[in-house]
């Protein structure tokens, strides 16, 4: 199967997300775009968007498929190989070179939807930029 290139965005407070590394889950909603799709061994960034953040987080892998939680109509998958970053990058300089967007003025609304297929060009991309 094809590894498939992800960004993850979370609009929640830092707190937030330290939690979900710390328990190495990542919550995936019932109309998540792309759910159907991740696998075990998907490759993923970390954005967090809303107004003061618009950074890059840092990186994981995928280390299980998508699972139901008991008793809610709610997924999450389990994360393996976390790498946090120090120092969270900025996300607005290096929009010019993805892909994915296909309009750099209004970037921002190409990072909605919880979770971003990308290619591998645009995931090297942005973890490059650590």
């Amino acid at each position: 199967m094809t590894k498939l290139f992800l960004i993850f965005v979370i609009k929640d407070t830092y707190d937030e997300f330290k939690s979900r590394m710390d328990n190495k889950s990542w919550p995936i909603y019932n109309h998540t775009a792309n759910r159907k799709k991740i696998k075990s061994g998907d490759k993923i960034v970390f954005y967090n968007a809303g107004v003061g953040n618009k950074n890059i987080l840092g990186v994981a892998e995928i280390a299980s498929k998508v699972k139901q939680k008991d008793g809610t109509t709610d997924y999450a998958v389990s994360l393996d190989k976390i790498d946090i970053w120090k120092k969270p990058a900025l996300m607005k300089p290096i929009v010019v070179d993805l892909d994915f967007i296909e309009n750099n003025q209004q970037w921002g609304r190409y990072m909605q939807g919880g979770v971003i297929r990308i290619s591998e060009k645009d995931f090297k991309t942005i973890i490059s930029n650590n």
